[in-house]
């Protein structure tokens, strides 16, 4: 069969076919699209196969995530279950060395400056594989839903301790372990939110503690502990508070036998509400490894503040040792970046961040709130916009273009 091209009804069913294509191929895009940035996704749990160091034990899979993320919240006891409560208190006591009366009779009175239950010097060990999630919960039955604590008395402090995070399930238990007992001894009010960053994209750690500042704040909380997963304090003495200038915490860390260098602003820092405001929060554009620790300090600076750190024998840390992680690269541009960084603190930060993520899951868990997001919302959205508006173009063009033929 020849074909007239010359001929109209040749050129009617072609018409007709290329339409149905083009239409059948912009909506296959745009719900491939909207899947991938509209709808919240089956999200990971905590886990990095990339890492191959981390052990594979009874607490991770082959994949290194949490086995057990999902055991329910059976830590609430009653007064009818004697035998139960004893087992209860005496965990409380062996854990943490603080005696669980209880505060029914509604004791508003002040915590001590310095908690009674403080030992100074604590035992960390990181050679051996941390505990599991259920064995922490049992450790420390007075931490509630979501990793939330409040003392008997009224607390000095009520800080929120928020962690950038992405496949560190390991070093998450050590981090549970350990400082959920060190932070009840301190006798302060707390919460552990963990800021999960979905995807494989570059880490933007900065971003993360911007988006949990302001998830924080919506549970009234106005002391801010930014904290890295892998960082342990070794000595329960640091009291996790804000102070009248910003707060920095681990400059003695194992690692490097003490503080890297003094500008160094990283590992694990308070600010109050008002102080991170003044700064305008952290950068969204440090993307990846190196200089989104000195940024912080640079921002202080700019602003007139000082900054408080505690005695070096007080102010110490354990850090879990680890490779770096795939899609957290050195970052090729934090030199010039740093360079401006006084310059521009005030056009992106805290002030930029709020329309340009998205809350894909919130889970408490009993010793942690895990709140995982995307934090590229408004970048997809932007290239899923053009991409449809190019696709319109097109397929506008080739209508145009077949029917101007047909009419010749």
């Amino acid at each position: 069969m020849v074909l007239d091209f010359k001929s109209k009804r040749t050129y009617v069913p072609i018409l007709m076919t290329l339409q149905i294509g083009i239409i059948f191929f912009i909506y296959m895009v745009n719900e491939q699209l909207r899947v991938v940035v509209e709808t919240p996704r089956v999200v990971e749990t905590l886990g990095n196969p990339n890492i191959a160091h981390i052990a594979v034990n009874k607490c991770l899979n082959e994949n290194g995530e949490l086995v057990d993320i999902n055991i329910p919240n059976n830590k609430q006891k009653t007064d009818s279950d004697k035998d139960e409560n004893d087992s209860f208190l005496d965990a409380v006591i062996e854990n943490t060395g603080i005696e669980a009366s209880g505060n029914d009779s509604g004791d508003e009175r002040m915590c001590s400056e310095f908690s009674e239950y403080l030992h100074g010097e604590v035992y960390v060990d990181l050679e051996t594989e941390p505990d599991c999630l259920k064995d922490i919960m049992n450790d420390n039955p007075l931490v509630q839903n979501g990793g939330s604590y409040s003392p008997e008395c009224k607390a000095r402090s009520k800080a929120a301790i928020v962690i950038p995070f992405r496949k560190r399930d390991q070093h998450l238990l050590y981090f549970l372990q350990y400082m959920h007992p060190v932070l009840q001894r301190q006798q302060i009010e707390y919460k552990i939110f963990v800021i999960n960053q979905d995807g494989d994209e570059t880490f933007n750690k900065d971003k993360l503690m911007n988006i949990g500042f302001i998830e924080a704040l919506k549970e009234d909380f106005h002391c801010f502990i930014f904290h890295d997963v892998d960082l342990i304090l070794t000595n329960d003495r640091c009291i996790y508070q804000c102070q009248s200038q910003p707060v920095h915490f681990a400059h003695n860390v194992d690692k490097f036998d003490g503080l890297v260098y003094n500008n160094y602003f990283g590992g694990a820092v308070g600010l109050s509400e008002s102080q991170f405001r003044k700064i305008n929060g952290f950068p969204n554009n440090f993307l990846g490894w190196g200089g989104e620790d000195d940024v912080i300090f640079e921002r202080v600076m700019a602003t007139g503040m000082s900054f408080f750190r505690h005695s070096y024998d007080i102010a110490k840390y354990k850090m879990v040792r680890h490779e770096r992680d795939e899609g957290n690269e050195v970052n090729e541009e934090r030199f010039m970046l740093l360079q401006i960084a006084k310059e521009t603190y005030t056009e992106d930060g805290l002030n930029t961040v709020p329309s340009t993520y998205k809350i894909l899951d919130r889970f408490e868990h009993p010793l942690f709130t895990k709140i995982t997001v995307d934090v590229n919302y408004h970048e997809h959205h932007v290239k899923r916009r053009s991409i449809i508006k190019q696709l319109a173009k097109f397929r506008t063009t080739m209508v145009d273009m077949l029917t101007r033929k047909t009419k010749s």
